[in-house]
């Protein structure tokens, strides 16, 4: 828990942006003209460009509120802060994962790759703000006799 809020109590200053300007910042910075003329994936790596910068901005919000109880401005930042780390680490898993799985569809993998994609995906946002991603295998065996296992098959509506 400690770890979570250093970095908010080091935003607690006397000046910046309010909390709800960075949040303007994030909603315009993800809405772009250039989207309907990229490929997707080149709408992913752009749209990773365009998060880092607006990123950046978390560095200058000025918590008004200095108060630890009720303190909605404190929230908003908690908030904000826990967002843009999911989507963060959102981003860099919709750029690596080459395939259409289930809710990740892409239309430029339209369909699922078991040889190279059955695993679990995982992400780490390290301290640096650096994101880590990894995988382990999918076990394909229950832990009981009673219950056989589904083999993977390609949804069909």
């Amino acid at each position: 828990m400690e770890d979570i809020l250093i970095p908010i109590f080091g935003i607690v200053g006397v000046f910046g942006m309010p909390v709800f300007i960075i949040w303007i910042v994030y909603y315009f910075s993800s809405r772009s003209e250039k989207q309907f003329h990229q490929t997707l994936q080149e709408l992913i790596k752009s749209g990773i460009e365009e998060f880092d910068k607006a990123e950046n901005s978390m560095e200058n919000i000025n918590i008004q509120d200095k108060s630890l109880i009720f303190n909605t401005d404190l929230t908003e930042a908690l908030e904000l802060y826990n967002l843009t780390a999911q989507s963060k680490v959102t981003l860099h898993s919709a750029l690596n994962r080459k395939e259409t799985r289930g809710a990740h569809a892409r239309e430029d993998y339209s369909e699922r790759d078991d040889e190279n994609w059955l695993v679990h995906s995982l992400a780490w946002l390290t301290k640096k703000g650096e994101v880590k991603l990894g995988a382990r295998p999918v076990h394909m065996n229950t832990l009981t006799n009673h219950v056989q296992s589904i083999p993977p098959k390609k949804r069909v509506y």
